[in-house]
């Protein structure tokens, strides 16, 4: 028998004839309302069921149920309804430790966290009955008050991060959503994070959709969600055109694409499923330098075309490189008139920097600079 049965039949052997019948099917008022107490208590609520001691005239009740922090505002409750009148006796206890008896045994058992008990006289049986019975329906027809704790963003974002590597997009679109429920994350990395779920799903066109829709193109983002954008446009823009026009039409036709993709393609490396990208772009931002560097990684019929328009960019970057109005840098130091001396390494190095800045070669001082590490 459960814990609960068995304090129930304890207690139910001193109840009055007019009460036991709320154990099968109730025929008095009184027994309507302990038939009520008892479903509570069922339910997994605090309820309150009575002890009586019919040959003293006093009724022992106890309240159960429920975590101790529900006990305590179910007191509060019983002090506000109860405790005021219908002859109860002494104060309202709250027991955790002290378990002496059977009574007290079996309640325990029922209830682990502790329990309420109080008394009152036998003649105020019916009315307490009453009491706690309408006390009961009032509260269970308030709204639930508790607020429940916000759970942990790291814990989340394991459970995002899981998802996505077991290919469960719906359960990576459920984090994000109880992510912005709670509020604990800024709204453009929930951003960030839907599009990461919809680049590794293969839904590169609704992609494409929201990054538009928010005008996201110019916002900074983690290497891998620049890189779904990235692959959203070759599947939806790049590889369509490339199947059905030539390298030369190609690199016209991704013209309106070019001050979007200028501002996501330095956030990735240009590695080999996004040279084309990085190709037709070099190509039309005229990038000399940085085309030549992506030769080895392309294939004909591309690599043909950009060895063809790599000539004139290469002829246009050396006159760009020489004007008559800007002098060669030179590896020496001025001396204001001493004997001339090799220039130093360090003095070669601004010197060369000097020139790249003012010719606005991209790629050339991209790598002049990475020689500072």
């Amino acid at each position: 028998m459960a814990p609960f049965e068995e304090l129930i039949a304890e207690c139910g052997k001193t109840w009055p004839a007019n009460l036991v019948s709320a154990l099968t099917k109730p025929s008095t008022a009184p027994a309507v309302a302990l038939a009520a107490l008892l479903d509570y208590a069922r339910s997994g609520s605090v309820s309150t069921i009575p002890y009586a001691r019919l040959d003293k005239g006093v009724i022992h009740w106890v309240s159960f149920g429920g975590h101790s922090r529900f006990l305590l505002e179910y007191g509060e409750d019983l002090r506000s309804w109860v405790m005021q009148g219908y002859g109860t006796k002494g104060d309202l206890q709250f027991v955790q430790n002290d378990f002496k008896g059977r009574l007290a045994h079996l309640v325990h058992n029922a209830s682990p966290a502790g329990y309420l008990r109080w008394t009152s006289d036998a003649q105020a049986l019916p009315a307490i009955l009453g009491v706690l019975a309408q006390m009961h329906s009032l509260l269970g027809s308030m709204p639930d008050g508790t607020s429940a704790l916000a759970p942990s963003l790291h814990a989340l974002r394991f459970r995002f991060v899981s998802a996505l590597r077991l290919g469960e997009w719906a359960v990576a679109e459920s984090v994000v959503d109880e992510i912005d429920r709670w509020n604990l994350e800024q709204a453009h990395k929930t951003m960030q994070m839907r599009l990461r779920v919809l680049g590794q799903s293969g839904s590169h066109a609704r992609l494409l959709e929201i990054v538009d829709k928010h005008h996201l193109w110019a916002l900074t983002h983690p290497t891998r969600v620049a890189e779904a954008i990235l692959e959203a446009v070759l599947h939806e823009v790049l590889q369509p055109l490339e199947a059905t026009l030539a390298p030369s039409e190609v690199c016209e036709a991704i013209r309106p694409w070019y001050s979007k993709l200028v501002s996501v393609l330095p956030q990735v490396a240009p590695m080999s499923g996004f040279a084309h990208l990085f190709a037709y772009v070099a190509c039309l931002d005229g990038d000399g330098p940085s085309v030549q560097a992506l030769l080895p990684q392309l294939s004909d019929p591309l690599a043909a075309f950009i060895r063809e328009r790599l000539g004139y960019i290469s002829a246009e970057s050396v006159a760009r490189l020489e004007p008559d109005s800007i002098p060669v840098a030179s590896t020496r130091i001025p001396t204001d008139g001493m004997n001339d001396a090799p220039a130093s390494p360090g003095q070669t190095f601004w010197n060369t920097l000097q020139v790249l800045v003012r010719n606005g070669t991209g790629a050339a001082l991209s790598q002049q600079l990475s020689e500072l590490d």
